[in-house]
């Protein structure tokens, strides 16, 4: 058997254990693609669509998911808009499951317009198998003229029942802020 032949025999045998699809749809306003696998370790999909508008809005998005018999995925998305005068939006998110019952997800925002203003908005959040827990949010804001102003709060909490919390706050390129700590008593102590 020449090299070539043994290739494609191992790529059919690949494929035909995995099960692939894929598919592309155009419509009016853009195309839409998607790639599907399935086989014995789990499944992926994948997919993106591109658009634009008469109205001169424009963007698109992207996406892929994975899961297996255990349980555990992951997912993502990613998704963009311009509004065809100089404004834009952007979207990320990311999740995922373990198999021992961990979860969690991220999400970034931005704003951008075309006066220069801007807002960006993080989010995280990760629960544990055990009990524990750990969010965070923040944005960072800009006016037209430039100026920077911003929040960030943290709140986590282990599994035997300690907690922390912090605020910070921007003002004038500044971050000032305070933190709080208890045990699992709920006595607040000093944070470390």
């Amino acid at each position: 058997m020449s090299i070539k032949l043994a290739y494609r025999a191992s790529v059919l045998m690949l494929v035909g254990t995995l099960g692939l699809a894929t598919m592309g749809v155009a419509s009016a306003d853009g195309i839409a693609r998607g790639k599907w696998i399935h086989g014995e370790n789990g499944s992926y999909s994948s997919g993106q669509r591109v658009f634009s508008r008469a109205n001169g809005v424009s963007g698109g998005s992207r996406y892929s998911a994975y899961s297996n018999e255990s349980g555990a995925g992951s997912w993502s998305r990613q998704k963009t808009l311009t509004d065809g005068q100089g404004n834009a939006y952007h979207r990320n998110t990311k999740a995922f499951r373990g198999p021992n019952g961990t979860s969690g997800y991220r999400v970034n925002e931005k704003v951008r317009n075309v006066d220069g203003s801007a807002v960006q908005h993080k989010q995280r959040q990760i629960d544990g198998a055990n009990g524990g827990s750990f969010n965070a949010n923040s944005t960072l804001q800009r006016t037209a003229d430039g100026e920077v102003s911003g929040t960030r709060t943290v709140t986590a909490q282990g599994a035997s029942g300690k907690t922390y919390q912090s605020e910070i706050q921007m003002v004038d390129g500044k971050w000032t802020g305070s933190a709080t700590c208890t045990d699992a008593s709920g006595t607040t102590v000093e944070c470390r």
